[in-house]
């Protein structure tokens, strides 16, 4: 099973984006101001994690400042996996 890390960096690598080698370098990427996704592709990207992890994310975790970074993404998914 993958990490939440490894599992955030596959959405983004599939769709042959620069992602960083470590999560130290994911916590500064803040992928929606680079465009790497748009609207749309936030509903995507949530999708592809909630089906894989089985976690649910609330409003508050979408509007989060940690929402914006890769680490902090896999940060609440780790989070949200415990329970």
């Amino acid at each position: 099973m993958m990490t939440p890390e490894q599992l955030v960096f596959s959405y983004f690598r599939s769709r042959n984006l620069p992602v960083p080698a470590s999560a130290e370098e994911a916590g500064t990427v803040r992928y929606i101001e680079l465009g790497w996704v748009d609207s749309v592709g936030i509903l995507e990207f949530v999708s592809y994690l909630e089906e894989r992890t089985k976690v649910s994310f609330t409003d508050d975790d979408l509007t989060s400042d940690e929402f914006h970074t890769l680490k902090g993404v896999a940060e609440i998914l780790r989070r949200r996996a415990a329970g």
